[in-house]
């Protein structure tokens, strides 16, 4: 069975060996590293990352913690040993606060980022107006951030 991981829910692992397994993803064709893991289940993970978990020197047994999260339509994974904090710890603990993440994408949002219709809906209230969205979803988050919600 493989791994599977959740955005913003971070992962203690344990590898069997130190090393991966270079492979080709059965979902995209794309390259992939395959980790053995503790207990034989198998991780696979975008080579970016496995050189970064090899780069760190981790050894067999020794436990690190994987997170995922989305940057706009870009996946990226953190990776520290347990019991180390990492360096952006929002990165472990969720996304960023509401007007952060509008302020960092303002006119990049999709259908495929929302519940679905939901973004078409909200640009067809304002006019269709990708500017006028953006103000609004700002103001709406400085709000919510505002009285704790």
């Amino acid at each position: 069975m493989a791994m599977r991981f959740e955005l913003y829910k971070p992962v203690e692992v344990a590898l069997k060996y130190a090393t991966g397994l270079a492979v080709t993803s059965q979902l995209n064709g794309g390259p992939q590293v395959m980790f053995t893991l503790v207990g034989d289940e198998k991780m696979y993970l975008e080579p970016e990352t496995a050189t970064r978990i090899e780069a760190m020197g981790v050894r067999p047994g020794e436990k690190i913690v994987i997170c995922k999260r989305r940057a706009g339509k870009q996946t990226l994974w953190s990776v520290t040993r347990a019991g180390e904090s990492e360096t952006a710890p929002r990165e472990a603990s969720g996304p960023p606060p509401l007007a952060a993440r509008a302020a960092e994408r303002p006119y990049e949002a999709t259908d495929e980022d929302l519940p679905e219709g939901l973004f078409s809906r909200s640009l067809a209230a304002t006019g269709g107006s990708p500017k006028l969205l953006a103000q609004a979803l700002r103001a709406a988050a400085a709000v919510l951030e505002g009285s704790g919600s």
